[in-house]
């Protein structure tokens, strides 16, 4: 992969982030996503639909494992307008590539953690990273980082592919290539790579740990899940379609749930590291220098009872 870019988030530098933000603003667009609910609906049935043949067959189902093959198919559809068959086969092996164009299965999920857990020790100490990326070189999350890279290097120039034969799809994936007025983005290859890793990674990780909790949650609160299946079966009857989100987007009781298993247990505990600028300044009382890197831990946020008095 060529070195030096970043994806939208990791862009440090304002200027470069501001122009980043400008030019793929519309690949979030709340119309963008609304047209791809069907794609939502559908996923979640084949999910549903798995559960209930464990069910049939009076068979234990992991159901983080499931979820987590859920959110890989999901975003898979969403970005690069196809399914990796995760949920249907029962796993996370999908097809990688390297840059020689050799083919090969990994499995998804093992790569994207091993490789989260390389990357967080290098970071301690980016300044060294071209003499330890040498001396773990052979490391076994090493090797993962590069089985996740070669991943999201196979669907994107699957993708690009079908980009180049003329063949039109309504996913996030055209939306990186052309702006809302048709006209070319002309992202290097590097950054369309780069931004296509952020979105697998951020959408099937943190969603699978945010859907594992709450359902976790509400099966340890026998009362409040009976409450919430009160309000469902209110709201949508006894149909048998999942229902879309404008006919439960208003349920007071559903997003209560939601927002307070998001707060219980956040899919991410640390909060993002801010730089104290030029100056410095005065956090919680106390001088901080410039040049420092500080943070606040979202699980301790969460849990401060002078933003939530019953934490």
């Amino acid at each position: 992969w060529p070195v030096d870019v970043h994806y939208f988030p990791d862009a440090r530098i304002k200027t470069e982030h501001q122009a980043k933000r400008k030019k793929l603003a519309h690949v979030f667009a709340q119309k963008n996503i609304e047209s791809l609910e069907p794609v939502i609906l559908d996923a979640t049935a084949t999910l549903v639909s798995q559960i209930d043949k464990h069910i049939a067959q009076s068979k234990a189902i992991n159901i983080r494992r499931y979820v987590n093959y859920y959110t890989i198919d999901l975003f898979a559809e969403l970005l690069y307008g196809r399914s990796l068959g995760c949920l249907e086969r029962g796993d996370d092996i999908v097809e990688a590539q390297t840059k020689y164009a050799k083919v090969y299965k990994a499995h998804m999920i093992r790569s994207l953690h091993d490789a989260t857990h390389m990357n967080t020790f290098l970071g301690y100490g980016a300044h060294l990273l071209p003499l330890t990326k040498t001396l773990f070189a052979r490391h076994p999350y090493m090797k993962a980082g590069a089985n996740w890279d070669n991943i999201i290097y196979h669907n994107t120039t699957k993708r690009l592919q079908d980009a180049e034969s003329g063949e039109e799809k309504k996913d996030l994936f055209s939306n990186l290539l052309r702006n809302n007025k048709g006209e070319s983005l002309d992202l290097p290859m590097g950054e369309i790579l780069a931004e296509c890793s952020v979105m697998m990674n951020a959408g099937t990780d943190t969603t699978t740990a945010a859907l594992t909790n709450t359902i976790f949650l509400l099966y340890k609160h026998p009362r409040v899940l009976a409450k919430l299946r009160q309000e469902l079966d209110s709201a949508i009857g006894s149909s048998a379609d999942v229902p879309n989100y404008a006919s439960v987007s208003s349920l007071p009781y559903l997003r209560a749930c939601i927002e307070e298993s998001l707060r219980i247990r956040p899919a991410s505990s640390y909060g993002l590291p801010r730089v104290v600028p030029a100056g410095g300044r005065v956090i919680a009382g106390q001088y901080i220098r410039e040049g420092v890197t500080v943070s606040v831990p979202t699980y301790t946020l969460l849990r401060n009872t002078d933003c939530f008095k019953d934490a």
